[in-house]
């Protein structure tokens, strides 16, 4: 298994997850890095999440600049397996996919397998 690496992401100032909904069941959920301006006082960081899905979890923690928080976000779009099991995804997984036993605060996911370039790659060398 690959984790799956975020440049320039401090995983150690993660304190926690937390959760939406029970994803205990997912075949796999999108991870995404989300930022927002610290200067607004949000109870969730991820009230301002613009893209189209659903948000399942996020991470809390500590970050060194005042002014922008940054947090790692898991979420489905409509399309995905768990939404939709025979859509695009049935059988394959996207490319933002980690496996949701392997997320823990602190610690880089681990890549689904059935998106394993990075997996191939490191079995080549």
């Amino acid at each position: 298994m690959c984790e799956r690496m975020i440049p320039n992401y401090r995983f150690e100032d993660e304190t926690r997850i937390i959760w939406l909904k029970d994803v205990t069941a997912f075949p796999y959920v999108r991870e995404t890095t989300y930022s927002w301006s610290v200067g607004i006082d949000t109870s969730d960081p991820v009230d301002g999440w613009s893209r189209s899905g659903r948000v399942l979890g996020y991470s809390r923690g500590f970050t060194a600049d005042r002014y922008i928080g940054r947090c790692r976000v898991w979420w489905v779009k409509p399309h995905d397996r768990s939404e939709d099991p025979r859509g695009p995804y049935r059988d394959s997984a996207p490319g933002e996919a980690v496996m949701v036993a392997s997320i823990r605060a602190g610690r880089p996911s681990l890549v689904h397998p059935q998106f394993c370039c990075c997996c191939e790659q490191a079995r080549a060398s």
